[in-house]
C-alpha cells in the first residue's frame, strides 16, 4: 500500500506534516508491506488540481492530511483524488512518522464526501 503525506521540507519520516495538501513543498511517500516500510520524497511540481494525477503516477493510493483547507476544496483537489481512486484521510499531525503510525492504527478519519463548506467524514 502506497501512502502520501504532504510535508515540510526536507520531507521524510521526521518532517512535519504540512497543513495544505495542494501547496505542500514536498510529499513523503511511503510503502507499507507487512512489517516492511520504505520511504521516498517527491517535490510538488505545481500546486493545484493536477496534484492527484501527479501522485497517482507514483502509485499513491492514500493521502493523509491534517484537514481539508478551503483552497484544496475550492480547487477540487479532493474530488480529483477520489476520481483517481485515492482515499483521503484527515487527522494527520505532528511528524510524518506520527501520521503513519496513526494511519496504521486506524486513528485517522476517511473523507467520504464534501457538502458545501462542510466536510463530511466517516470512520
Amino acid at each position: 500500500m502506497r501512502v502520501a503525506v504532504p510535508s515540510k521540507q526536507p520531507g521524510g519520516f521526521l518532517a512535519t506534516v504540512e497543513k495544505s495538501f495542494s501547496s505542500a513543498p514536498v510529499y513523503t511517500i511511503f510503502d507499507i508491506n507487512g512489517e516492511k516500510k520504505s520511504v521516498f520524497v517527491i517535490t510538488n511540481p505545481t500546486p493545484g488540481e493536477t496534484l492527484p494525477s501527479f501522485l497517482m503516477a507514483y502509485g499513491v493510493q492514500h493521502v493523509l492530511l491534517t484537514d481539508l483547507s478551503p483552497a484544496d476544496v475550492e480547487l477540487g483537489v479532493v474530488e480529483n483524488a477520489w476520481q483517481s481512486m485515492m482515499a483521503v484521510w484527515v487527522g494527520a499531525s505532528g511528524k510524518v512518522e506520527d501520521a503513519i503510525r496513526d494511519f496504521i492504527n486506524q486513528r485517522l478519519v476517511e473523507v467520504t464526501h464534501i457538502h458545501g463548506d462542510e466536510k463530511m467524514k466517516e470512520k
